[in-house]
């Protein structure tokens, strides 16, 4: 874990054991960003819009062949970029 300090254990005379780790506070920046995050996502969720999109796949055996079906969020940001998931189709 990087930037967290160990916590030992004794494990007989001389060895030692890491058993958990004390993690160091989070800097204002970053705390300024996901609270910035946080009051995004609740705005989005009042308007209905769903933050959580989470791409998905699924294999299939098929006769010939094993398919898979992948699904992936998208971004589409202004009238050319839906033109063109429009054309790939």
């Amino acid at each position: 874990m990087k930037g967290a300090i160990p916590n030992y254990r004794k494990v007989g005379r001389s060895r030692k054991k890491i058993v958990s780790y004390t993690c160091r506070p989070s800097s204002e920046a970053s705390r300024e960003y996901f609270q910035r995050l946080q009051i995004l996502e609740q705005e989005l969720s009042a308007q209905g819009i769903d933050c959580n999109v989470r791409p998905i796949s699924k294999r299939k055996r098929l006769s010939w062949a094993t398919g898979l079906d992948l699904v992936a969020p998208l971004e589409v940001r202004n009238e050319q970029k839906l033109a063109i998931v429009g054309d790939s189709g």
